[in-house]
C-alpha cells in the first residue's frame, strides 16, 4: 500500500530479473494484489517518475544509474533500502525463456493447459468447468457458454469444505493467468486432474470474433 521496488532489468549485459530475487513466486490469490488489498494514489505515480528517470539514465548515459540492485522505497517512513540482484543460473524465469526460444514446452505445462475452441468442446471432452473470477467478473463478461460451476479463486483455494472435483476440472478466468496458478496449487494438494484453461476468457471471445 504505501511502498514499491524499483530494479533496471538489462538482458543485453546478463542482468537479473525480478525472478533472480525472488525466485519464490507467490501464486495469484495468496496474498492480497494491489486491486484487492489497495495503494495510495502517489504511490505508484512516485514510481513511474523514478522509473522514467531511469529511463532517461540510460538514453543520455547518466551517472548514478540502478546496477545489480533492488531500490525499496516505502513513502510512508520514507525510508530506503537496497537489495543485491545478481543474475541466477537456477532463475526459473530465464529456464522458461530458454525453453521458449528452443520451440520446445515443459512437461508440466503441456499437462496443466490445455486449449479449446469453446467451453461447449471442452464439456464434451468431459471437463466440469469451473470459472474461477470474481462475482464482479462474471457479471461484466459472462463465461460463453451454460453449465458454469461458478467458485472464485479465494473460495477455491481457501473455502470449506476443500473443493473435491469428482472428474477433470478445467479452470477458467480472465486471462489464464489465476487459472495456471490455482490449477498449479491443487496439483501441490493432490488433484491431478484440475486442468487451467490457456488464455482464459479473453482467448476464447477471440477466438468467437474470428470465427464471427
Amino acid at each position: 500500500q504505501y511502498e514499491g521496488q524499483l530494479q533496471v532489468v538489462r538482458p543485453d549485459r546478463g542482468g537479473a530479473c525480478l525472478r533472480c530475487v525472488w525466485p519464490d513466486a507467490t501464486r495469484d490469490g495468496i496474498v492480497g494484489n494491489c486491486a484487492e488489498a489497495g495503494v495510495l494514489g502517489p504511490v505508484p505515480g512516485t514510481f513511474g517518475s523514478l522509473q522514467a528517470f531511469e529511463a532517461l539514465k540510460l538514453l543520455l548515459d547518466l551517472p548514478g544509474q540502478l546496477g545489480e540492485e533492488l531500490l525499496v522505497l516505502d513513502l510512508l517512513t520514507m525510508s530506503i533500502s537496497r537489495v543485491r540482484a545478481r543474475r541466477s543460473s537456477a532463475c526459473p524465469e530465464h529456464a522458461r525463456r530458454r525453453v521458449a526460444l528452443s520451440g520446445q514446452h515443459p512437461p508440466e505445462a503441456q499437462q496443466i493447459e490445455v486449449s479449446f475452441e469453446s467451453l461447449e468442446q471442452a464439456r464434451e471432452d468431459g471437463f466440469e468447468i469451473v470459472d474461477i473470477r470474481e462475482p464482479r467478473e462474471v457479471a461484466e463478461t459472462p463465461a460463453p457458454a451454460g453449465h458454469v460451476r461458478h467458485i472464485p479463486m479465494a473460495e477455491l483455494l481457501h473455502g470449506m469444505p476443500a473443493f473435491t472435483p469428482s472428474g477433470k476440472s478445467l479452470l477458467v478466468c480472465a486471462s489464464g493467468r489465476r487459472s495456471l496458478a490455482a490449477a498449479q496449487e491443487l496439483r501441490s494438494r493432490g488433484l491431478p486432474s484440475v486442468y487451467s484453461l490457456h488464455g482464459g476468457i479473453a482467448a476464447l471471445n477471440q477466438k468467437r470474433r474470428m470465427l464471427s
